[in-house]
């Protein structure tokens, strides 16, 4: 039974069927079936609360949670419709992902956006990522996006499981400040190509170097993972392949520092 806490009613229950529902997010095809995702920490909800992302229901632990965010937290969402469960220590560790003792946790509704929603700039600089399976490549991807300015990161595969936990920490919550979209490379090359951005494919093979390309251009850089590379279609669509010179005995990059030097690069030439 639940026993009263200051937010009302404590949830002390690991076999409450809302807990049971929360450890199941963790799983990637609850998430794919239920349209929701988990938002662990304080900083990543708030960047999710203030870029708009339907937040359904918030759990706090007060005995992990640092009193002024929790309190904070209370009052930013006083006049939202979204209801706040208190839970004991034992229901959060339950709930949490990780060893992350934040607190708090948030299910949210995963967004939806399409490449007809995209707002681009005049100049749009775009990230293409294909079989990026790993979190943590993914997030740090996300987070290096939104420091240099990306307008939007479009994903292309089933595989890439955007609202992993993982993926939310990762990116430090970077994944909702910006547009995040998934569509197939059969849809998107034709609408790279109406919107006259240049493709830029990273390859090892590659003949130029990357500090060649002239990314003050409206752009799209396409990444694929270490193990997998890119696709025939991407490399054959490709307006130009360019390489990360390197000195060493190692024939490839991490894909998410590969990614950094790209985007930096474009940030360079764009003066930001």
């Amino acid at each position: 039974m639940p026993t009263a806490g200051l937010l009302g009613n404590i949830l002390t229950s690991t076999h409450n069927p809302r807990i049971k529902e929360i450890s199941d997010l963790r799983k990637a095809d609850y998430r794919r079936r239920s349209g929701l995702f988990i938002i662990e920490g304080y900083k990543e909800l708030s960047l999710a609360l203030k870029n708009g992302i339907a937040i359904k229901e918030i759990y706090l632990c007060l005995e992990l949670s640092d009193k002024g965010k929790s309190d904070t937290l209370c009052k930013r969402i006083r006049n939202k419709a979204i209801t706040i469960y208190e839970v004991s220590a034992k229901v959060y560790e339950r709930i949490a992902f990780g060893n992350r003792l934040e607190g708090v946790v948030a299910v949210a509704a995963q967004p939806s956006i399409t490449l007809k929603d995209l707002k681009l700039s005049v100049h749009p600089l775009l990230v293409v990522l294909e079989h990026i399976e790993k979190p943590g490549n993914l997030g740090a991807i996300l987070r290096t996006a939104d420091a240099a300015g990306v307008d939007a990161v479009i994903v292309t595969d089933e595989a890439c499981d955007l609202y992993n936990p993982n993926v939310v920490r990762a990116s430090v919550g970077t994944l909702f400040t910006m547009a995040v979209v998934k569509a197939r490379a059969q849809e998107l090359i034709p609408w790279l190509e109406q919107k006259h951005i240049q493709t830029i494919s990273g390859c090892v093979q590659a003949a130029s170097a990357y500090t060649s390309v002239d990314f003050k251009k409206p752009s799209a850089i396409i990444l694929g993972s270490e193990e997998k590379g890119l696709s025939v279609s991407w490399k054959e669509h490709a307006d130009c392949q360019a390489r990360i010179p390197m000195a060493g005995e190692a024939d490839s990059l991490n894909v998410s520092v590969a990614a950094g030097v790209l985007l930096f690069e474009a940030a360079r030439q764009r003066n930001l």
